[in-house]
């Protein structure tokens, strides 16, 4: 490598070290294999071999660090009582009974996977909680097809009570 008066690096391992440091101050990674070169300021990987060093030796002190740790039990343990008392709350406070979608801890809901570990379908955990069979328009409660209308639709409903009078 060639510094930026155009004199050659010789390399020792202590200036090994010291371009990978300032690489990763750099770049805020560690090099991938390709960017052992001139280009980024550092040795080839021959180069580091030649001084007897391994490369996955000189990068481990700069890993990324380990993900946190998962709780050793769950915060939240779902059943089927308090998804159904759930899906009751939302309905409470939303107005409407909650859609796919809807099925986030951020709504106060469980995930959708879990409640179709639960209850096998979306459609029995909305049942159990009271919401009227075919409850959404257009597709015979199924959530899916039905002429592109895949929510429950409210207005519709009051649309055609007001016409029928």
């Amino acid at each position: 490598m060639l510094t930026s008066t155009g004199h050659a690096i010789h390399w020792t391992p202590a200036l090994i070290r010291e371009a990978l440091a300032a690489f990763v101050a750099r770049y805020h990674c560690r090099p991938l294999a390709w960017q052992w070169c001139a280009a980024y300021s550092l040795p080839t990987r021959p180069t580091v071999r030649r001084h007897g060093l391994l490369i996955s030796e000189l990068v481990a002190p700069y890993a990324p660090a380990p993900p946190p740790m998962m709780p050793a039990h769950r915060t939240r343990q779902w059943t089927p009582q308090r998804v159904v008392a759930a899906i009751k709350a939302f309905h409470q406070q939303q107005g409407r009974w909650p859609l796919t979608d809807d099925f986030t801890k951020a709504q106060g809901l469980p995930h959708a996977v879990t409640v179709h570990r639960l209850f096998g379908t979306l459609a029995e955990a909305r049942r159990q909680a009271g919401m009227p069979v075919g409850g959404f328009e257009g597709h015979g409660g199924s959530g899916r097809g039905g002429g592109g209308r895949g929510r429950y639709d409210e207005h519709n409903t009051a649309r055609r009570h007001c016409h029928t009078q």
